[in-house]
């Protein structure tokens, strides 16, 4: 007896994808990433790096226009008692008795140096950034100056050599304004001008003869 056979269906073939188009695929997922890592990166706030400052003398600065002239009040070792008691001539003090034995332990304070010490590193030689209320980048850009003049020599070194830059905040000038300070030199000005500061250091830093006037 005749049977109907079936047909049989034929099997499915299931292709694999070639090589070239999985290293293409795998390329495409990789820029996509690295797109996707480099927009999330733009997107994140710059870091609050201070600015770059660099210390460079002038070739000739002079001195008869560089702040004022101050009168000077004798200076010599004095006692915490009469430091405390002697009414200083300018403010902040430009020449007057002092504390021989004290000395900062930072070129910038973040609290106001006592005056005995402010005038015995004038005395010996050095100057004094002072400051009013003042923003903290200008804060910032008078530490990075300080920083430029006395390029890493240690504290106790550049103070007692006569040739450091000091920083420190002082209460009683006005919001905004800067003094620029020697032994019986004074350079007020209003906010931080690098330039002014670069020709007041270069002016005294150790200046000798300046100092002599006591």
């Amino acid at each position: 007896m005749y049977q109907r056979v079936k047909p049989m269906k034929p099997k499915r073939v299931h292709k694999r994808p070639s090589r070239g188009l999985l290293l293409w695929s795998g390329v495409a997922i990789v820029a996509i990433i690295a797109l996707a890592v480099a927009t999330a990166l733009s997107l994140q706030p710059a870091a609050n790096t201070p600015p770059a400052v660099s210390y460079a003398p002038v070739k000739t600065p002079v001195a008869t226009a560089v702040g004022t002239h101050e009168p000077v009040s004798p200076g010599a070792p004095s006692t915490a008692q009469a430091v405390a008691s002697f009414k200083y001539l300018t403010n902040p003090p430009t020449s007057g008795p002092y504390l021989a034995s004290s000395w900062p332990s930072a070129f910038s304070v973040s609290q106001p140096l006592p005056v005995g010490m402010l005038v015995h590193l004038l005395a010996t030689g050095n100057v004094v950034v002072a400051y009013g209320p003042t923003s903290p980048q200008e804060i910032v850009s008078m530490r990075a100056f300080a920083q430029a003049v006395d390029q890493g020599v240690s504290v106790s070194q550049r103070a007692k050599a006569g040739e450091g830059v000091f920083v420190t905040p002082w209460p009683s000038l006005q919001p905004g304004q800067v003094a620029l300070v020697a032994w019986s030199r004074l350079w007020e000005t209003t906010g931080f001008n690098q330039s002014d500061a670069t020709l007041f250091a270069d002016t005294f830093l150790g200046n000798q003869k300046n100092i002599a006037q006591k």
